[in-house]
């Protein structure tokens, strides 16, 4: 059984973002206070319209399909498939903003790429 890391907020800074960042590099299961979370792909597209909305669709039907979505709130903003990491650079609120950061910072700490779904 896979761990899941049960964080109390999002604290910038604080040792609680530094557990959601090796969380999401390390593809495992989390949710925060805040509305991060990450796991298995639950079907939902949230508030994903647009080639947004077409890219997440394509990944989903793909062969290899989705291993591992971040979600902000209900909505997919990262996930990770056989082609390796995408990050939705779509504006849906300033907190959803917030966590495609800390997204993008736990990649980019890992030296791990990531295309962005533009």
């Amino acid at each position: 059984m896979s761990t899941v890391y049960a964080v109390k907020g999002d604290r910038h800074g604080g040792r609680h973002v530094l557990n959601t960042r090796d969380a999401i590099v390390k593809r495992r299961a989390f949710q925060t206070a805040g509305g991060l979370s990450g796991g298995k792909p639950t079907g939902e597209a949230g508030k994903l319209r647009g080639e947004y909305f077409e890219a997440y669709c394509n990944a989903v039907e793909a062969g290899g399909g989705i291993y591992y979505v971040v979600y902000s709130y209900k909505t997919p903003i990262a996930w990770f498939t056989d082609a390796g990491w995408m990050v939705v650079d779509q504006w849906f609120s300033t907190t959803s903003t917030a966590h495609r950061s800390v997204v993008v910072n736990a990649l980019a700490v890992a030296g791990i790429s990531y295309g962005e779904v533009i």
